[in-house]
């Protein structure tokens, strides 16, 4: 099977796409979350049912816009996009304090009642963190990345990674 590249890297540069051009891994890191959650879970370390405040205590307080407690959210609404939670999806530092931060924030309705695209994968990127001891590039790196030769697939290209790396486009007016 021969396998090409075709279209430009970066359209300005009129750089070539080429077999080993990199690009950032942005929301394709939901799918990888994911996958660490059920490793955990397949290693017997976590629960999908478990409350998400049995691993990040500060998820205990949280509250609905109108002041009230909901029920506990759970691993699962957050791997759902059923947790509640609103904001932006862009990390703030570190994913600790993101975390925290997202934890802060009101719900904005009952866990499991409702669905909203969020930022529910980071907090379980915390969970995966706080579950094996370890950064959360760290464990996907030794437990998906390196066993599946995924050599080029990180969150921290390195100096040659970033001349490979694709410019990132988005749709125009017209489209």
């Amino acid at each position: 099977v021969r396998i090409d590249a075709v279209g430009f890297a970066d359209v300005d540069a009129r750089r070539p796409m080429q077999r080993d051009t990199v690009f950032a891994i942005a929301s394709m890191t939901k799918p990888i979350t994911a996958t660490a959650i059920m490793i955990l879970q397949e290693d017997g370390k976590l629960s999908v049912d478990d409350p998400v405040s049995r691993y990040l205590p500060e998820f205990g307080d949280v509250v609905l816009e109108d002041g009230s407690r909901p029920p506990a959210i759970t691993i699962r609404h957050l791997l759902s996009h059923m947790a509640g939670l609103g904001g932006s999806q862009k990390n703030e530092g570190s994913l600790k304090s993101t975390v925290e931060q997202l934890a802060k924030q009101p719900l904005l309705y009952e866990p499991g009642s409702g669905w909203k695209y969020s930022s529910s994968l980071t907090v379980c990127g915390r969970v995966v963190e706080v579950i094996s001891g370890m950064p959360f590039q760290q464990f996907l790196q030794e437990r998906i990345f390196a066993p599946l030769g995924m050599v080029d697939t990180t969150f921290f290209p390195t100096a040659k990674q970033q001349r490979r790396l694709a410019k990132i486009y988005e749709p125009g007016p017209e489209q």
